[in-house]
């Protein structure tokens, strides 16, 4: 689906386990994706510039994001600001690099790893974690606002 400039929305099938390398990297206007729970891994640029997207639901299943997954996701956004909600042991190095708008994120307390250059500087981000969690550790690291949850 790569570089389809006028998909939309996708719903993925379940039994889906990986969404590979670039699969929609480039798709500008796609502004809706449902992910199944079978998927466990997404690729680099999977999502790169994918700059009308609003949201991604990011399901439990899901054990890593590699780098530049979401690569200048929702760059040039203005007061519309996405929420991902994600459960995964670790993030790479430049997951969510780019994405300006992200708003946030919620990371619970099984996340163990998250590379010192997974979110880049992000200004309006927010942390939403567990008290005592790597995540909370993360946040007062990069100087990124977090909640508990």
């Amino acid at each position: 689906f790569a570089l389809c400039t006028n998909l939309k929305s996708v719903c993925l099938a379940e039994g889906l386990t990986r969404i590979g390398y670039y699969a929609f990297g480039g798709c500008k206007k796609l502004a809706d994706i449902t992910i199944p729970n079978s998927v466990e891994y997404i690729e680099r640029y999977a999502f790169s510039y994918c700059r009308s997207l609003t949201a991604i639901s990011i399901p439990l299943s899901i054990m890593r994001i590699e780098d530049k997954a979401f690569y200048y996701y929702r760059h040039n956004c203005n007061e519309r600001f996405p929420y991902i909600q994600a459960t995964i042991p670790s993030v790479e190095a430049h997951a969510f690099i780019g994405c300006s708008s992200l708003a946030n994120i919620t990371i619970p307390e099984n996340v163990i790893e998250i590379d010192e250059s997974s979110f880049g500087k992000h200004k309006r981000l927010v942390i939403r974690t567990t008290e005592g969690s790597y995540a909370e550790d993360y946040a007062k690291r990069k100087n990124i606002a977090f909640h508990y949850i």
